[in-house]
This record gives structure tokens, sequence and C-alpha cells, in this order.
């Protein structure tokens, strides 16, 4: 069971209470307030993948991240129709000899 303590900055709290299924008697509490240095380290995936660490500038940077695949894959299929449309002959051929001397 997850609670929120009064000093806690994470809004859903991360103090657990885990209970026996069967008794209902507390087996372990961790405390959110001073959690170890592992579950400080995995309190923090949340902010990360919704991009709130930062607020709202975390927010704008995911926004744009986001959408750098739709960029690339627009700019790739305008180069893939560019050089489709040079191999079709719309380009002259160079002929340069081989061994020439300038």
């Amino acid at each position: 069971m997850g609670k929120r303590q009064a000093q806690e900055t994470d809004r859903w709290g991360s103090t657990s209470v885990y209970l026996d299924q069967f008794t209902g008697e507390v087996v372990t509490v961790e405390d959110g307030l001073k959690p170890t240095r592992a579950a400080a380290i995995l309190n923090q995936f949340g902010a990360v993948h919704f991009g709130t660490f930062w607020g709202i500038p975390s927010q704008i940077l995911y926004v744009f991240v986001g959408l750098a695949p739709t960029v690339l894959m627009g700019t790739g299929v305008v180069m893939w129709l560019y050089r489709r449309r040079v191999k079709k002959g719309s380009r002259p051929e160079v002929k340069v000899a081989v061994g020439a001397k300038q």
C-alpha cells in the first residue's frame, strides 16, 4: 500500500507499507523520506519518464525530441525523391578522360 507523507515532494509519495495477505500484519515499511540509495535512484525514473524533472522546460524538450523522428523521416523522403528523379536522366552525363593531362 502506498502512502504520501506531508514532507514528501513526490506527488503520490514513495512511502510503502507491505501487509501480509492472510493476516493483515505489517511486514515491511519503506520510509519515503529516508530511502535506500537504490530506492532513491529508482524513484527518479518516474520524473524522467514523464518529463517532469525540470518542469515545463523538460516537457518542451520532450516535444522536440518526440518530433525529431518525424522530421528525419520527412527529410529522408525528400532526399529519396530527389535521388530518384536524378537517376531517371534529368542530369547530363559527364565523360572524363582517364590519364589526360591538364
